[in-house]
């Protein structure tokens, strides 16, 4: 018996009890943790992306304005309204194919509208990338698996956490037998349409990086590009695509709803009641581009 114990009320558990409790719930954690790393074999089909071609549109606006094939042309975007736009009105006008790769994704206005957009591309037939870190999107399962459920769409996470996924918590819990992994995270944010034209800059796709959070005064930039530097970007964006690092989402969170109610519940999600469009951007942003 635990000294402890004597000095025990009747009917009260002792220190002992508790702490044995205690060990036995972190060794099953522990246990648990185990379980919770990556299996070998999970990892997606190599893909890679598309040149520009000249029958389509954004193709042939960037061969038109190039003037050197070896020269790149840059615009900066400061004003996020006018960034957002931008990417809005790329994966609009896209034909071929999307890449994104993003840190953050929020489950949001913006960032709904945005999965909403590309969905819309991807059933105009266009090839949709999309690869997201997974460090913040505890509880967005529910999105993400009416996303990934589209045809043409790929949805891919950057070191994903396997276990406990509903909350940030429970992730790291889960994790801890991991950690080395975990810890290495994904900043980069590209957007690139049609192998044409890229976004490449500071932010991350959310209420508060395109001035729709009227709580943040959040200041950031972009850069709007075309020319030479987009197949580079493209090539970055493959070492990524295909890393042993990245794993498909189907591959972590598998689902077993019909492909129709997974779509219909995207609709649902994403319509203009829970998701309302943003305010179009200025006539001008703060270098004078209109």
């Amino acid at each position: 018996m635990c000294p402890a114990e004597k000095r025990q009320p009747p009917g009260r558990p002792s220190h002992c009890h508790l702490g044995l409790v205690w060990l036995l719930s972190i060794a099953a954690l522990l246990m648990a943790t185990g379980c919770a790393s990556l299996a070998p074999g999970l990892q997606g089909p190599p893909s890679t992306a598309r040149a520009a071609r000249p029958d389509t549109a954004l193709g042939q606006l960037a061969a038109a304005a190039s003037t050197d094939a070896d020269l790149s042309g840059f615009r900066l975007m400061p004003d996020g309204r006018s960034a957002f736009d931008t990417r809005i009105q790329l994966a609009r006008r896209a034909q071929d194919t999307l890449d994104l790769q993003y840190y953050q994704i929020h489950n949001d206005e913006t960032g709904r509208y945005l999965l909403r957009t590309l969905r819309d591309a991807a059933q105009r037939g266009v090839r949709v990338r999309v690869l997201m870190d997974d460090m913040y999107t505890a509880g967005d399962d529910e999105l993400l698996s009416a996303f990934a459920a589209h045809p043409n769409v790929e949805l891919r996470l950057y070191n994903p956490f396997v276990a406990g996924r509903g909350q940030v918590l429970t992730r790291f819990l889960f994790a801890l037998a991991d950690f080395g992994r975990i810890n290495r995270r994904m900043h980069n944010k590209l957007f690139i349409a049609d192998g044409a034209m890229a976004v490449a800059g500071g932010r991350n796709i959310g209420n508060e990086y395109f001035g729709r959070n009227t709580n943040a005064n959040f200041i950031d930039l972009d850069s709007f590009v075309t020319g030479a530097i987009v197949p580079r970007l493209q090539t970055l964006y493959d070492q990524f695509w295909n890393s042993p690092h990245v794993l498909p989402y189907r591959a972590i969170v598998p689902e077993d709803r019909p492909l129709a109610q997974l779509r219909q519940r995207f609709d649902e999600l994403t319509s203009e009641a829970n998701t309302p469009p943003p305010d179009p951007p200025p006539p001008n942003d703060p270098l004078g581009y209109g």
